[in-house]
């Protein structure tokens, strides 16, 4: 496994398809036997500032239920739909508690003051190995929160 530079941004970073933040040793009995994820899609522009920033917070402990965080970075990914946006998924669990996990989902919009997207979808790892959208996988969320129920 080669070693990143924690500073690393996701736009210069060409090598991995992932930089990490958080614990590396998160296991699935941290994430409640179900390992399942939020995603925020940023524009590639918007990527390394929206990385620094729930970097930041995860730090602080300001993301609250978050495990751990990767973000896609500018390695052509070919699981990826939309090459025009990057990723940061938060990962958090487990998947199957719809109530606790959206409570997650509504503290980490409110912390992002995300705005990119209308809704922000949560996965689980088991639908991840599914496939994606880009890979045929026609439902890829168990749960979804509109941005405006959250932010006015």
């Amino acid at each position: 496994m080669m070693d990143i530079d924690p500073d690393t941004t996701p736009s210069t970073e060409t090598t991995a398809f992932w930089l990490s933040e958080g614990r590396s040793d998160a296991s699935d009995a941290d994430l409640g036997g179900e390992p399942g994820k939020w995603m925020l899609f940023y524009p590639r522009p918007k990527l390394d500032a929206a990385w620094a920033a729930a970097k930041r917070l995860y730090r602080s402990n300001e993301l609250p239920g978050v495990v751990c965080m990767k973000v896609s970075t500018a390695r052509p990914n070919p699981r990826c739909r939309d090459t025009g946006d990057g990723v940061i998924i938060c990962y958090c669990g487990p998947a199957s508690a719809e109530e606790p996990m959206r409570r997650i989902g509504h503290a980490l919009i409110r912390a992002m003051d995300y705005r990119e997207n209308a809704t922000v979808s949560y996965k689980s790892d088991l639908q991840t190995m599914g496939g994606t959208a880009a890979t045929g996988q026609r439902v890829n969320h168990l749960y979804r929160i509109r941005v405006s129920d959250v932010l006015s």
